[in-house]
């Protein structure tokens, strides 16, 4: 009977230590995902267009996330700050170093994580972006307006990056 009770406790000890490892599992989250639909101020899916509405287009690494997310009044979606290091302006004049506002991130309770319906990502630490940014004039924010050939490049910066030079052509018109 002692025999019996110990593999039964072998056993329930390693399904409880199975389960615990799927839980665990890289890339495994422990909150929803939600993707909300936003009215964005043009047509996101043409480059040409996005650049005549930007102020700044510019090639950036992410160094640190920011602080807090912010919330708008009234709003449970949340803005999610990154502190970005300028690689290259292509666009207008971003400083050697700001913040740089993307839309989504965690709720307050940190248990559901809002996205845009392009299904961005937010974005990490260490990534190299080329960003598409607004600068409102009443807070002094660059506010990423994601579009849909920018964000992470991971390919060789220089002259012959493909994403570079689509925006380089965009820009030009």
């Amino acid at each position: 009977m002692k025999k019996y009770m110990i593999v039964a406790a072998a056993f329930v000890a390693g399904m409880a230590v199975a389960v615990a490892g799927l839980f665990l599992l890289p890339g495994h989250r422990w909150f929803s995902t939600q993707y909300a639909d936003v009215l964005w101020v043009c047509d996101i899916s043409n480059p040409e267009v996005v650049a005549e509405e930007v102020d700044n287009i510019f090639i950036g690494r992410v160094t640190a996330h920011g602080g807090q997310p912010t919330y708008q009044e009234g709003e449970d979606s949340p803005t999610t700050l990154w502190q970005v290091e300028l690689v290259e302006n292509l666009k207008g004049e971003f400083p050697e170093t700001g913040t740089v506002t993307q839309l989504g991130g965690f709720d307050r309770e940190g248990t559901t994580l809002y996205l845009n319906e392009l299904h961005e990502e937010l974005l990490t630490v260490g990534a190299t972006v080329l960003f598409t940014v607004h600068l409102d004039a009443e807070s002094g924010e660059y506010v990423m307006i994601p579009a849909v050939s920018a964000g992470p490049i991971t390919e060789p910066l220089g002259p012959d990056n493909k994403i570079r030079q689509l925006w380089l052509d965009a820009i030009a018109g």
